[in-house]
């Protein structure tokens, strides 16, 4: 098996007298390398994940977002500041694991499955903030800030 010279690292010619185990051990030396891809992945979705956390934050005041997770609950009373090192250690000591480990199969599954999670919660965040810009226009159109809603003064 020989990797043309003019194809990116991930192509492979196999040759004619090549085997499958060539192929297999080629995919596994690339192992390492497939874990350092999803770890830049996991911090490229925990970024966003960050952002969306910090941007939630304005809805809690409106009553919209209650972190429901009480250890994120209490850093979030902290202040942002507090958020984003809490976030950055536990991304920093999970990702180091797996780069401590990342010739091992269980990294690899670790890190995809990881991977997979993380973009499941950012389409819950998705999905969220579709909710919450409905819910805070409700709330503007039913309350101009003096006394009660407006549909509720309008109906008598």
């Amino acid at each position: 098996m020989t990797i043309a010279a003019d194809a990116e690292w991930w192509v492979v010619e196999p040759e004619a007298s090549g085997t499958w185990s060539r192929l297999a051990a080629w995919w596994l030396r690339r192992r390492s390398e497939r874990v350092w891809v999803l770890i830049a992945v996991l911090w490229g979705l925990n970024t966003l994940d960050l952002a969306c956390t910090l941007f939630a934050d304005r809805y809690l005041l409106l009553g919209i977002y209650a972190e429901a997770n009480p250890i994120a609950a209490a850093v979030m009373g902290a202040g942002p500041g507090a958020v984003i090192v809490f976030k950055l250690l536990l991304v920093g000591v999970g990702t180091g694991g797996l780069a401590m480990l990342r010739r091992q199969r269980v990294a690899e599954l670790a890190a995809l499955a990881m991977t997979v999670a993380y973009g499941f919660v950012l389409l819950r965040w998705k999905l969220y903030f579709d909710l919450a810009e409905v819910q805070e226009l409700m709330l503007r159109l039913c309350n101009d800030g003096d006394g009660p809603p407006i549909w509720l003064r309008s109906t008598f």
